[in-house]
Protein backbone atom coordinates (compact mmCIF):
# COMPACT_ATOMS: atom_id res chain seq x y z
CA UNK A 1 0.00 0.00 0.00
CA UNK A 2 1.24 3.34 -1.19
CA UNK A 3 3.02 5.03 2.07
CA UNK A 4 0.82 8.22 2.06
CA UNK A 5 -2.21 6.08 2.29
CA UNK A 6 -3.22 5.15 5.77
CA UNK A 7 -3.73 1.66 6.81
CA UNK A 8 -6.06 1.01 9.36
CA UNK A 9 -6.05 -2.74 9.35
CA UNK A 10 -2.18 -2.14 10.60
CA UNK A 11 -2.82 0.34 13.05
CA UNK A 12 -5.66 -1.80 15.09
CA UNK A 13 -3.28 -4.68 14.43
CA UNK A 14 -6.26 -6.94 12.70
CA UNK A 15 -6.51 -8.98 9.07
CA UNK A 16 -8.51 -7.18 6.26
CA UNK A 17 -11.20 -9.95 6.95
CA UNK A 18 -11.69 -9.13 10.25
CA UNK A 19 -15.55 -8.54 11.75
CA UNK A 20 -16.84 -5.49 13.07
CA UNK A 21 -16.81 -7.24 16.76
CA UNK A 22 -12.94 -8.47 15.69
CA UNK A 23 -12.52 -4.76 15.07
CA UNK A 24 -14.22 -3.56 18.40
CA UNK A 25 -12.04 -5.59 20.36
CA UNK A 26 -9.30 -4.68 18.75
CA UNK A 27 -9.54 -1.01 19.29
CA UNK A 28 -11.02 -1.51 22.82
CA UNK A 29 -7.36 -3.10 23.43
CA UNK A 30 -5.40 -0.37 21.52
CA UNK A 31 -7.19 2.52 23.02
CA UNK A 32 -6.65 1.13 26.38
CA UNK A 33 -3.22 1.08 26.10
CA UNK A 34 -2.00 3.72 24.30
CA UNK A 35 -4.95 6.30 26.00
CA UNK A 36 -2.75 9.65 26.89
CA UNK A 37 -3.49 9.40 30.47
CA UNK A 38 -1.97 6.04 30.75
CA UNK A 39 1.55 8.07 29.50
CA UNK A 40 1.90 11.47 31.09
CA UNK A 41 5.58 11.55 30.43
CA UNK A 42 4.95 10.77 26.43
CA UNK A 43 4.28 13.50 23.99
CA UNK A 44 3.58 11.29 21.24
CA UNK A 45 1.21 9.26 22.72
CA UNK A 46 -1.48 11.88 21.90
CA UNK A 47 -0.53 11.20 18.27
CA UNK A 48 -0.90 7.65 18.55
CA UNK A 49 -3.97 7.41 20.73
CA UNK A 50 -5.44 9.55 17.39
CA UNK A 51 -3.95 7.30 14.51
CA UNK A 52 -6.32 4.37 16.52
CA UNK A 53 -9.34 6.94 16.74
CA UNK A 54 -9.02 7.78 12.89
CA UNK A 55 -8.76 3.77 12.27
CA UNK A 56 -11.75 2.79 14.35
CA UNK A 57 -13.76 5.87 12.95
CA UNK A 58 -13.03 4.11 9.65
CA UNK A 59 -13.34 0.49 10.12
CA UNK A 60 -16.18 0.68 13.10
CA UNK A 61 -17.88 2.29 10.43
CA UNK A 62 -19.48 -0.60 8.02
CA UNK A 63 -20.11 2.20 4.97
CA UNK A 64 -16.80 4.29 5.66
CA UNK A 65 -15.24 0.80 6.04
CA UNK A 66 -16.73 -0.23 2.31
CA UNK A 67 -15.39 2.86 0.98
CA UNK A 68 -12.29 2.61 2.00
CA UNK A 69 -11.86 -0.88 1.02
CA UNK A 70 -13.03 0.57 -2.46
CA UNK A 71 -10.48 3.18 -2.42
CA UNK A 72 -7.27 1.33 -1.82
CA UNK A 73 -8.21 -1.41 -4.08
CA UNK A 74 -8.59 1.36 -6.58
CA UNK A 75 -4.83 3.26 -5.83
CA UNK A 76 -3.46 -0.13 -5.72
CA UNK A 77 -4.57 -1.36 -9.31
CA UNK A 78 -2.15 -1.03 -12.17
CA UNK A 79 -1.97 2.95 -12.97
CA UNK A 80 -3.98 3.34 -9.79
CA UNK A 81 -3.29 7.20 -8.08
CA UNK A 82 -0.97 6.58 -5.55
CA UNK A 83 -1.39 9.70 -3.26
CA UNK A 84 -4.82 11.24 -2.43
CA UNK A 85 -4.14 14.65 -3.82
CA UNK A 86 -2.49 13.07 -7.22
CA UNK A 87 -5.17 14.02 -9.63
CA UNK A 88 -7.67 16.56 -10.32
CA UNK A 89 -10.60 13.68 -9.46
CA UNK A 90 -10.50 11.21 -6.76
CA UNK A 91 -12.31 7.48 -7.04
CA UNK A 92 -16.45 7.78 -6.95
CA UNK A 93 -16.65 11.15 -8.63
CA UNK A 94 -15.35 13.62 -5.74
CA UNK A 95 -12.49 15.81 -5.71
CA UNK A 96 -9.97 14.94 -3.07
CA UNK A 97 -8.91 18.39 -1.43
CA UNK A 98 -6.06 20.26 -0.33
CA UNK A 99 -4.34 20.77 2.94
CA UNK A 100 -5.33 24.42 2.71
CA UNK A 101 -9.04 23.79 1.72
CA UNK A 102 -9.06 21.26 4.56
CA UNK A 103 -7.86 23.91 7.02
CA UNK A 104 -10.43 26.18 5.40
CA UNK A 105 -13.26 23.51 6.23
CA UNK A 106 -12.57 22.11 9.43
CA UNK A 107 -10.20 24.22 11.04
CA UNK A 108 -6.52 23.61 12.13
CA UNK A 109 -7.13 21.92 15.35
CA UNK A 110 -9.10 18.47 13.46
CA UNK A 111 -9.04 15.86 14.84
CA UNK A 112 -8.02 13.23 12.41
CA UNK A 113 -5.07 13.22 9.54
CA UNK A 114 -5.33 15.01 5.99
CA UNK A 115 -5.83 11.28 4.41
CA UNK A 116 -9.08 10.95 6.59
CA UNK A 117 -11.04 14.38 5.71
CA UNK A 118 -9.38 14.45 2.11
CA UNK A 119 -11.45 10.73 1.98
CA UNK A 120 -14.79 11.18 4.00
CA UNK A 121 -14.81 14.88 4.30
CA UNK A 122 -14.23 16.43 0.92
CA UNK A 123 -17.07 13.94 -1.12
CA UNK A 124 -16.92 17.57 -3.66
CA UNK A 125 -16.02 21.08 -2.20
CA UNK A 126 -19.64 21.66 0.31
CA UNK A 127 -18.95 21.39 4.24
CA UNK A 128 -22.27 20.00 3.99
CA UNK A 129 -20.05 16.51 3.38
CA UNK A 130 -17.76 17.06 6.05
CA UNK A 131 -17.89 13.69 8.94
CA UNK A 132 -20.54 14.89 11.57
CA UNK A 133 -19.78 14.47 15.06
CA UNK A 134 -21.51 11.34 16.60
CA UNK A 135 -22.35 11.06 19.68
CA UNK A 136 -20.75 8.30 22.41
CA UNK A 137 -22.68 5.24 23.05
CA UNK A 138 -24.82 4.80 25.87
CA UNK A 139 -23.21 2.82 28.86
CA UNK A 140 -26.07 0.25 30.99
CA UNK A 141 -24.77 -1.21 34.15
CA UNK A 142 -26.92 -2.76 37.27
CA UNK A 143 -26.13 -1.68 40.98
CA UNK A 144 -27.99 -3.57 44.15
CA UNK A 145 -28.80 -1.84 47.49
CA UNK A 146 -30.45 -3.06 50.09
CA UNK A 147 -33.77 -1.49 51.12
CA UNK A 148 -33.13 0.39 53.86
CA UNK A 149 -30.43 2.03 51.03
CA UNK A 150 -32.94 2.42 49.14
CA UNK A 151 -35.27 4.77 51.66
CA UNK A 152 -32.67 6.57 52.69
CA UNK A 153 -30.40 7.00 49.67
CA UNK A 154 -26.63 6.05 49.25
CA UNK A 155 -23.59 6.31 47.38
CA UNK A 156 -22.12 3.97 45.18
CA UNK A 157 -18.93 3.63 43.53
CA UNK A 158 -18.85 2.04 39.70
CA UNK A 159 -16.40 0.40 37.89
CA UNK A 160 -16.35 1.16 33.84
CA UNK A 161 -14.74 0.37 30.97
CA UNK A 162 -15.20 2.32 27.88
CA UNK A 163 -13.28 1.35 25.12
CA UNK A 164 -10.64 3.77 26.25
CA UNK A 165 -9.69 3.53 29.91
CA UNK A 166 -11.20 2.20 33.11
CA UNK A 167 -12.22 4.39 35.66
CA UNK A 168 -14.44 4.47 38.73
CA UNK A 169 -17.07 7.31 39.59
CA UNK A 170 -19.14 7.87 42.27
CA UNK A 171 -22.84 7.59 41.69
CA UNK A 172 -25.63 9.49 44.08
CA UNK A 173 -28.41 7.40 44.63
CA UNK A 174 -31.59 9.12 45.41
CA UNK A 175 -34.08 8.17 48.58
CA UNK A 176 -36.91 6.53 47.61
CA UNK A 177 -35.68 5.10 44.49
CA UNK A 178 -37.66 1.78 43.79
CA UNK A 179 -36.84 -1.64 42.18
CA UNK A 180 -35.89 -1.35 38.39
CA UNK A 181 -35.46 2.13 39.21
CA UNK A 182 -32.84 4.10 36.35
CA UNK A 183 -30.25 6.44 36.94
CA UNK A 184 -29.05 8.55 34.23
CA UNK A 185 -25.78 10.14 34.31
CA UNK A 186 -25.02 12.31 31.37
CA UNK A 187 -21.64 12.27 29.58
CA UNK A 188 -20.48 9.77 31.41
CA UNK A 189 -20.53 6.84 28.52
CA UNK A 190 -18.21 6.31 25.81
CA UNK A 191 -16.78 8.95 23.94
CA UNK A 192 -17.99 10.84 21.15
CA UNK A 193 -16.67 10.40 18.14
CA UNK A 194 -15.41 12.91 15.24
CA UNK A 195 -16.08 15.94 17.94
CA UNK A 196 -18.99 14.39 19.49
CA UNK A 197 -20.62 14.80 23.24
CA UNK A 198 -20.14 11.72 25.21
CA UNK A 199 -22.97 9.14 25.86
CA UNK A 200 -24.69 8.62 29.17
CA UNK A 201 -24.01 6.66 31.73
CA UNK A 202 -27.71 4.36 33.09
CA UNK A 203 -27.90 2.36 35.92
CA UNK A 204 -30.61 0.08 36.59
CA UNK A 205 -31.09 -0.05 40.57
CA UNK A 206 -31.59 -3.51 42.10
CA UNK A 207 -33.52 -3.34 45.48
CA UNK A 208 -33.52 -6.28 47.94
CA UNK A 209 -34.79 -6.82 50.92
CA UNK A 210 -32.70 -7.40 54.32
CA UNK A 211 -32.62 -9.05 57.32
CA UNK A 212 -35.19 -6.41 58.87
CA UNK A 213 -37.43 -5.57 56.21
CA UNK A 214 -39.41 -7.02 53.29
CA UNK A 215 -40.96 -5.81 50.19
CA UNK A 216 -44.66 -5.68 49.35
CA UNK A 217 -45.20 -3.79 45.82
CA UNK A 218 -45.42 -0.11 47.61
CA UNK A 219 -45.46 -1.37 51.21
CA UNK A 220 -42.36 -2.20 53.32
CA UNK A 221 -42.87 -5.10 55.97
CA UNK A 222 -40.95 -5.52 59.45
CA UNK A 223 -41.54 -8.17 62.22
CA UNK A 224 -42.17 -6.62 65.66
CA UNK A 225 -41.74 -8.61 68.69
CA UNK A 226 -44.68 -7.64 71.07
CA UNK A 227 -44.69 -8.86 74.96
CA UNK A 228 -47.87 -11.16 75.58
CA UNK A 229 -48.87 -8.85 78.26
CA UNK A 230 -48.98 -6.30 75.31
CA UNK A 231 -50.75 -8.20 72.89
CA UNK A 232 -53.40 -9.49 75.66
CA UNK A 233 -53.97 -5.95 77.33
CA UNK A 234 -52.74 -3.91 74.98
CA UNK A 235 -49.63 -1.46 75.02
CA UNK A 236 -47.07 0.10 73.08
CA UNK A 237 -43.65 -1.15 71.72
CA UNK A 238 -41.29 0.74 69.47
CA UNK A 239 -40.69 -0.28 65.85
CA UNK A 240 -37.38 0.85 63.46
CA UNK A 241 -38.55 2.18 60.00
CA UNK A 242 -36.37 1.64 57.19
CA UNK A 243 -35.45 5.18 57.06
CA UNK A 244 -32.92 4.99 60.71
CA UNK A 245 -36.41 6.27 62.98
CA UNK A 246 -37.67 4.79 66.14
CA UNK A 247 -41.61 4.96 66.06
CA UNK A 248 -44.00 4.14 68.52
CA UNK A 249 -46.58 1.21 67.64
CA UNK A 250 -49.91 0.83 69.61
CA UNK A 251 -50.59 -2.75 70.43
CA UNK A 252 -55.00 -3.38 70.63
CA UNK A 253 -55.88 -5.22 73.14
CA UNK A 254 -56.56 -8.66 72.13
CA UNK A 255 -54.20 -8.72 69.06
CA UNK A 256 -53.51 -12.21 67.93
CA UNK A 257 -49.91 -13.76 67.13
CA UNK A 258 -49.01 -12.86 63.36
CA UNK A 259 -51.57 -9.73 63.58
CA UNK A 260 -50.60 -7.04 60.35
CA UNK A 261 -50.49 -3.69 61.96
CA UNK A 262 -49.72 -0.51 59.55
CA UNK A 263 -47.98 2.61 60.03
CA UNK A 264 -49.01 5.07 57.51
CA UNK A 265 -46.41 7.07 56.02
CA UNK A 266 -43.80 4.87 57.86
CA UNK A 267 -42.72 2.74 54.84
CA UNK A 268 -41.61 4.28 51.28
CA UNK A 269 -40.79 7.65 51.54
CA UNK A 270 -42.49 10.04 48.58
CA UNK A 271 -41.31 11.31 45.53
CA UNK A 272 -42.16 13.08 42.65
CA UNK A 273 -43.18 9.72 40.88
CA UNK A 274 -44.15 7.92 44.13
CA UNK A 275 -46.39 8.53 46.67
CA UNK A 276 -45.44 7.72 50.50
CA UNK A 277 -45.81 3.91 51.45
CA UNK A 278 -46.54 2.47 54.28
CA UNK A 279 -44.68 0.08 57.02
CA UNK A 280 -46.76 -3.25 57.79
CA UNK A 281 -46.11 -4.98 61.06
CA UNK A 282 -46.01 -8.24 61.87
CA UNK A 283 -46.66 -8.68 65.14
CA UNK A 284 -44.89 -11.60 67.29
CA UNK A 285 -45.91 -12.28 70.47
CA UNK A 286 -42.83 -13.15 73.22
CA UNK A 287 -44.13 -15.79 76.25
CA UNK A 288 -42.22 -14.85 79.70
CA UNK A 289 -39.65 -17.63 79.81
CA UNK A 290 -40.34 -18.19 84.08
CA UNK A 291 -43.97 -17.97 85.40
CA UNK A 292 -44.21 -17.63 89.27
CA UNK A 293 -46.45 -19.75 91.01
CA UNK A 294 -48.91 -17.24 91.36
CA UNK A 295 -48.76 -15.84 87.99
CA UNK A 296 -49.32 -19.52 86.87
CA UNK A 297 -52.33 -20.17 89.44
CA UNK A 298 -53.82 -16.71 87.40
CA UNK A 299 -53.24 -18.31 84.08
CA UNK A 300 -55.16 -21.00 84.97
CA UNK A 301 -58.06 -19.67 86.13
CA UNK A 302 -58.34 -17.51 82.72
CA UNK A 303 -56.96 -19.66 79.90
Amino acid sequence: MASNIRDYYEILGVDHSATQDDIKRAFRAKARVLHPDTHPDDPGSDAKFRQVNEAYEVLGDPEKRKKYDTLVASWNMPGGDSSPHGSPQGFGGFRPMSPTELDDLFGRDRQFSDFFYSMFGGMGSSPSHRTSPRKGLDIEGHIDIAIEEACRGTTRRVSLDDGMRERTIEVSVPAGIRDGGKIRLAGQGSPGRSGGPSGNLVLTVGVRPSAAFGIEGNQITTVASVPLRHMLLGGEVLVPTPQGKMVTLRIPEGTQNGARLRLRGMGWPKTRRHEAGDLIVETRAVLPSHLSAEARAVLGQYL
